[in-house]
């Protein structure tokens, strides 16, 4: 480096890229490495947010990928870190450190994003409060005696069968249950859902089920008939 001096603040004692001292380089070359601030969909229920058009979980490492997707750098190898410093509900605070390299010099850029959330409510949330549902198990007892202990063992059988698949189709929840005088209706807000969850508990539980459909409308979008199933599972 010796006989060089940056143009712009003197000085001789730094590296040196595009004939000015790294520093004043990356200053006047803020677009090597930099993040706009984000909006984005935030459900009010389940917080989940709205990412290419898909309900995807708003944890803090999910945002983070998030925010990480959104760098645009022209450094060499970067690597980027993504940590939230300021946490809210309707905006965010996240920073965002590239380091890679500038030539031969390594680099590391740092700066604050902030992600402003917009109120609404995802397609699932909406169903569930609007009593949506496509099928109904209804848990009853095979005798004229109810087992309690039997019934709370299937009623949580289905609890997890439905939580395993939720982490593919977030349709396959729960949507509610209802308490009934001589056992509970458990409504799924998927009917495929409900029919792989009724499989593995026959498997288990070998209960004598009967299923009967009810019409619930036409789909506005195929025209075509939509109905709910309902399954009287006695144990």
């Amino acid at each position: 480096m010796k006989g060089k001096f940056c143009p712009k603040c003197g000085a001789t004692d730094r590296p040196f890229h595009g004939g000015f001292c790294i520093d004043c380089y990356l200053k006047d070359h803020p677009g090597l490495a930099e993040t706009e601030d984000i909006t984005i969909k935030r459900c009010t229920h389940c917080l989940r947010v709205k990412t290419r058009g898909v309900w995807e979980s708003g944890a803090p490492a999910s945002m983070g990928e998030i925010v990480r997707a959104h760098v645009k750098t022209s450094l060499e190898s970067p690597e980027v870190t993504v940590e939230l410093v300021e946490p809210g509900e309707k905006k965010e605070v996240y920073e965002v450190t590239v380091k890679g390299a500038l030539g031969a010099e390594p680099v590391s850029l740092t700066q604050l994003v902030t992600v402003k959330y917009e109120k609404q409510t995802c397609d699932v949330c909406s169903r569930k409060s609007g009593n949506y549902y496509e099928a109904i198990l209804q848990l009853r007892p095979a005798g004229r005696e109810i087992d309690l202990q039997r019934m709370r063992s299937a009623l949580m059988f289905l609890r997890n069968e439905a939580r395993a698949m939720v982490k593919k189709d977030r349709k396959a929840e729960i949507f509610r249950y209802e308490m009934v005088k001589n056992g509970v209706d458990v409504y799924f807000g998927s009917a495929r859902a409900a029919k792989v969850a009724l499989q593995h508990l026959q498997a288990t539980y070998r209960p004598t089920v009967k299923e009967s459909y009810t019409l619930k409308g036409v789909d506005k979008e195929t025209g075509k008939k939509r109905y709910s199933v309902t399954y009287s599972v006695r144990l």
